[in-house]
């Protein structure tokens, strides 16, 4: 059960990285007035307002407080000739009422079953990270297009100057 936290740990900081990340280089092109008046809205709509991103950002606060408090796991054998094992990770309800969720979080909680299966609150969790992050890239590149374009420019040159002259590319 300490690796499966350490895990999530691991993803919830590097979730926040990327936001971070994002809101420094939104800044630096603010800055050169390149910014994109929807990137706030983006990210509130995005992880503060996102109920699986704000329940599984506090669940990895839970669960170093309370490691060993509604977490279950189930191991379903599916075929013992193979060793074919289906495990599942779960958050029960109930120890979930003891601790302060934001309201996001809560409303997670609330619209959950009983039983929250944590592999699939962390599909979304990532799906919705993803989404985000290929939303963003989107936007610099469509931004800075025409710096893309005069970098690409550049390489092309190069490329064509080391060609004829008999350079070869390592």
């Amino acid at each position: 059960m300490a690796e499966t936290i350490r895990l999530l740990h691991s993803l919830t900081a590097s979730a926040s990285n990327l936001v971070d990340h994002s809101l420094y280089l939104h800044t630096r092109m603010r800055q050169l007035s390149r910014h994109f008046p929807e990137y706030e809205r983006q990210t509130a709509t995005s992880f503060t307002e996102n109920v699986t991103i704000q329940f599984v950002q506090q669940m990895s606060n839970y669960c170093v407080l309370n490691w060993d408090s509604g977490i279950g796991i189930t191991m379903l054998v599916v075929d013992m000739h193979n060793d074919i094992v289906h495990k599942r990770i779960t958050f029960h309800k109930r120890p979930l009422d003891n601790f302060a969720w934001g309201r996001a979080a809560r409303q997670f909680i609330d619209d959950a079953p009983q039983s929250i299966d944590v592999r699939q609150t962390l599909t979304t969790y990532h799906r919705s990270i993803e989404k985000f992050s290929e939303w963003f890239s989107r936007r610099i590149r469509i931004i800075n297009a025409s710096d893309y374009e005069a970098v690409n420019v550049r390489l092309s040159r190069l490329q064509d100057n080391a060609s004829s002259s008999g350079q070869h590319e390592y």
